[in-house]
């Protein structure tokens, strides 16, 4: 659960681990009226210390709609790649939808960070 001063604004998790590639995707939601706080941005920062660090991952994916123009300028913010267009990526109730895959490998966390080794 994410909190702001104490109330609760969104959810964040890591919603599956991949062996093959040694990574994990981040799934996350925020109420509308805690938007614009950077606050999201900041619980992503927080899960890819998490997942780099205590889960030693290699690589952690966000996906977003197309049009999910919040989700993704935070995955952007955050430090994420954008490494392409994943046609008809999601069914929702008025038919299918594309999304975006952004990445953020290990080494990329360290230089955001200032980490060197």
């Amino acid at each position: 659960m994410v909190l702001y001063k104490n109330q609760p604004a969104g959810m964040i998790s890591f919603n599956r681990f991949h062996k093959l590639d040694n990574s994990t995707e981040i799934g996350y939601w925020l109420a509308t009226k805690f938007v614009g706080k950077g606050i999201m941005q900041r619980a992503v920062r927080g899960m890819c210390e998490l997942g780099f660090i205590d889960y030693k991952v290699n690589k952690i994916e966000i996906h977003t709609a197309v049009e999910n123009t919040r989700s993704n300028k935070v995955a952007e913010r955050s430090g994420f790649h954008l490494d392409g267009l994943i046609r008809a990526s999601e069914l929702l109730e008025d038919g299918y939808h594309d999304g975006y895959i952004w990445t953020l490998l290990k080494s990329d966390w360290r230089i955001i960070r200032g980490i060197v080794r």
